[in-house]
């Protein structure tokens, strides 16, 4: 098991698993933290999983991030499973082919405006996932399909990650070439764009992979509520055996410095060492 440095540890606030705080304590940046492993944002039973943010980055309210357990507040078959013990490092969500997390509100402005090429916004996207097998999937989007308003960040089935964006009326793509995930391996994957142009990903790895992206025109906000696990539409879906550990978001555009100090929360969170 790594531990965080205790230059970076003692920032942290009260919270559970393996690591004993919250994201913000190292990343100012945090809108958004979900954790299968900290009994605050999943205790183990209900349709909720919580925001650990109190106060995120977007100046909105903790429970603006808050998530179901599925479609909707009630239990139905598109839930993921809880397995383990709450607030144990070693809890996780898994996927049966028909499951996701749906926001449990309207979306933010800052989700609205992910994928947007004017009024635009830095972000990063941090995720703890396990995958049975090479495949393509949602981890992430705001928009139901393709073709309609909003982003997504996709796993793809030669084992290469990929940012899409839908404006108005066309898209534009970043597929990773030499950040790739691993089947059957606990992987965190973060991706990190700016509205310069570019973005990065880290797969299991300190040092980014730097791409080139041009948003396509579109200002509209996505139609529905961002999703975990597949299209705002429910499809799209990541396939049965995925493991979910961990999901968080900010507002700004990392470097491989601030990538590593997730590597180095996570990995005390988690009680595994990604990178």
């Amino acid at each position: 098991m790594v531990l965080v440095p205790s230059s970076v540890l003692h920032k942290y606030t009260s919270g559970g698993g393996g690591g004993g705080g919250t994201l913000d304590g190292v990343l100012s940046s945090t809108i958004l933290q979900l954790d299968a492993t900290v009994s605050a944002s999943y205790a183990g039973s209900g349709q909720t999983w919580s925001n650990l943010i109190a106060a995120p980055a977007d100046g909105s309210a903790q429970t603006s991030y808050d998530f179901y357990i599925g479609a909707d507040s009630s239990a139905t078959s598109t839930d993921p499973t809880f397995n383990g013990t709450a607030g144990s490092s070693s809890a996780y969500f898994s996927f049966d082919g028909g499951d996701y997390f749906k926001k449990a509100s309207a979306n933010t402005t800052f989700l609205n405006n992910l994928h947007k090429s004017s009024g635009g916004t830095d972000f990063w996207i941090a995720c703890g996932l396990y995958f049975p097998s090479a495949t393509s999937g949602n981890i992430f989007t705001t928009n139901a399909s393709t073709t309609t308003t909003g982003i997504r960040m996709e796993t793809q089935a030669n084992n290469t990650l990929r940012l899409r964006q839908r404006g108005a009326s066309g898209s534009s793509n970043a597929d990773t070439t030499t950040q790739v995930y691993a089947a059957t391996t606990p992987t965190l994957m973060i991706l990190s764009y700016s509205t310069a142009g570019s973005t990065r990903f880290w797969v299991n790895s300190r040092t980014a992979e730097n791409l080139s992206i041009s948003f396509a025109s579109g200002t509209g906000d996505p139609a529905n509520p961002a999703v975990i696990g597949a299209g705002t539409g429910g499809s799209g879906l990541l396939p049965s055996g995925t493991r979910l550990y961990g999901f968080a978001m900010g507002n700004e555009y990392l470097d491989n410095t601030k990538a590593g100090l997730i590597f180095d929360y996570y990995n005390a969170q988690h009680g595994r060492t990604y990178a």
